[in-house]
């Protein structure tokens, strides 16, 4: 009687865990920038990896808005109603750029297409803030916000021959710290600089889009097993990294038993 009174409480709590899934808004903003122009550097694989990230998350019911190759003012609306809509439906949110990321003095800048990145202030006026965009998640309401960056490309403010005024750019992106309840992903450790190769997809997006659909995964082993399948794959060239201020119960892309 009472390894039946056990395995009916294991069933009812993964039918909760289950229930609970699929009951919470789960919202997205995926963008993918690949098509730079000069001074920036073209990229190869940003628009497929967006592609297969927004594909992933939608089949993992989430609602996701898909952008690719956009510029700064449809980068900045997308952002504004993204927000909006965290408000209204809380839950959890996630947030995945792929393309050029740029470092200045300890905060990283998202490039958008036609940024014309040609002296150090042009980032501050022409790029998105990540850091400012952690705090504006963090104040729309998201009971859980992941932010992925997969966005450690060279840094195009540091080609020869560039005037750089206002700041020192470095390569890759500089660490950062996010407020309770939110997890950061980066490609390549910061201060790095990530591959722009594979077919279709870079690396990185490859194996998130793996892992993120495997059942029982809890949000934190998904990037674990990530970074195992990366490090492997470039023989240590690129060691993907989070921080993260998680509490409370697991969150799964697919939980236990579902398939």
């Amino acid at each position: 009687m009472r390894q039946i009174l056990c395995v009916a409480g294991a069933l009812l709590a993964l039918s909760a865990t289950q229930a609970l899934a699929q009951s919470e808004a789960r919202l997205a903003l995926v963008i993918g920038n690949a098509a730079y122009a000069a001074p920036e550097i073209a990229l190869k694989n940003p628009v497929n990896d967006a592609r297969a990230i927004a594909a992933t998350l939608k089949d993992l019911g989430f609602s996701v808005s898909l952008l690719e190759n956009a510029d700064h003012a449809t980068m900045r609306r997308a952002i504004r109603e993204y927000e909006d809509e965290l408000r209204q439906r809380n839950g959890v949110s996630l947030f995945y750029f792929a393309g050029h990321g740029v470092q200045l003095e300890g905060h990283n800048y998202l490039v958008p297409l036609a940024a014309n990145l040609e002296i150090v202030s042009d980032a501050r006026e022409r790029a998105v803030d990540a850091n400012e965009l952690l705090e504006r998640f963090r104040t729309a309401g998201s009971r859980l916000s992941i932010v992925i960056l997969d966005a450690c490309r060279d840094n195009p403010l540091r080609k020869p021959g560039l005037v750089l005024r206002g700041g020192k750019p470095t390569v890759g992106l500089a660490s950062m710290q996010p407020a309770s309840g939110a997890l950061i992903a980066f490609a390549t450790e910061p201060d790095r600089v990530a591959t722009d190769a594979g077919d279709p997809l870079g690396v990185y997006a490859k194996y998130l889009t793996r892992y993120m659909r495997m059942p029982g995964l809890p949000l934190e082993q998904v990037f674990k097993r990530v970074r195992e399948a990366v490090i492997q794959e470039t023989n240590g060239a690129q060691v993907p990294v989070e921080f993260s201020t998680l509490t409370g119960g697991d969150f799964y892309f697919v939980p236990p038993g579902s398939r």
